[in-house]
């Protein structure tokens, strides 16, 4: 399946559309499948890590 990918802070450029493999539901667990979703300023400034202190908060 098609996933969007980030492996670092940065700009728009550290979105990256690859192929992974389908998840399996385990024991008491649930699979969801999402057909769109969005991005708002909240999460380009966590993809930014500014301002520093989300960066913080964010990985508490």
């Amino acid at each position: 399946m098609k996933a969007i990918i980030t492996i670092a802070y940065g700009e728009e450029e550290i979105f990256k559309v690859d192929l992974v493999a389908k998840s399996s539901a385990k024991a008491n667990e649930l699979l969801i499948q999402f057909h769109a979703s969005t991005i708002n300023k909240a999460d380009n400034m966590m993809s930014t890590s500014k301002p520093y202190v989300g960066r913080l908060i964010g990985a508490l």
